[in-house]
């Protein structure tokens, strides 16, 4: 688990290996596992195009003011000391603290994305093994 402290540069990593025929990949995304403050999806674009197989760099501040609730509507933050009302084990420090789960979703040539259909972003894309823990300040 990373933990941060009230705000905090994380960089994400990953690498896509596609069969030649799905190639050029057309969307990436990573769907960073909560709505912000403003009441959208907390995602990094990569505009679309045309993109190969690759490994791809790139660095998210995640903010504990900015993170309202799951991307399913979940509420993924509790006090200090407390369990997020959603999970049995995940628990705050002393401080306040919210936890997300990245996940990373790609549409290929074929118009399919990694995971299934792309009819619905919160069944499709491969999801972080663990969770960040996002303190506040």
């Amino acid at each position: 688990m990373v933990v941060t402290n009230g705000s905090k540069e994380v960089s994400f990593v990953y690498n896509t290996k596609t069969d030649a025929d799905q190639l050029p990949l057309k969307e990436l995304i990573i769907d960073l596992g909560y709505r912000d403050d403003g009441g959208s999806y907390e995602q990094i674009k990569w505009p679309v195009g045309n993109y190969g197989d690759s490994l791809r760099y790139i660095n998210k501040v995640l903010t504990y003011t900015k993170i309202l609730q799951g991307d399913d509507g979940d509420n993924i933050c509790a006090g200090p000391n407390n369990l997020i009302p959603t999970s049995t084990t995940l628990r705050c420090g002393n401080r306040s603290c919210c936890f997300v789960k990245p996940k990373v979703m790609i549409k290929d040539n074929w118009d399919r994305c990694n995971g299934g259909a792309c009819t619905s972003r919160l069944t499709y894309g491969l999801e972080y093994s663990n969770y960040i823990r996002v303190d506040q300040n």
